[in-house]
């Protein structure tokens, strides 16, 4: 875990993935899909922190790779089209 004043609040991961409220990041980390600490010293709610490196990797196991471009169509012949309406 890195050091803890560079660690991010919720709020903070919710910020930078764009999401209007933290509740999206609160169910990855209870779903264990991101990586967080409880940073709080008792037993009421817990206080998360996430570590940007863990934030870094759960971005990028999410990203896809764009369509080749000048990929090609694949189409049906003529032959294999079912016309329903003639």
């Amino acid at each position: 875990m890195a050091d803890r004043t560079r660690l991010l609040t919720v709020r903070q991961v919710a910020d930078r993935l764009g999401l209007v409220t933290a509740d999206a990041v609160l169910r990855l980390i209870h779903r264990g899909d991101l990586p967080a600490a409880n940073v709080s010293s008792g037993p009421g709610r817990p206080t998360w922190r996430i570590d940007p490196a863990d934030l870094a990797a759960f971005i990028a196991a999410r990203r896809t790779r764009p369509a080749v471009a000048g990929g090609r169509r694949l189409r049906r012949s003529q032959s294999e089209v079912i016309r329903f309406y003639e």
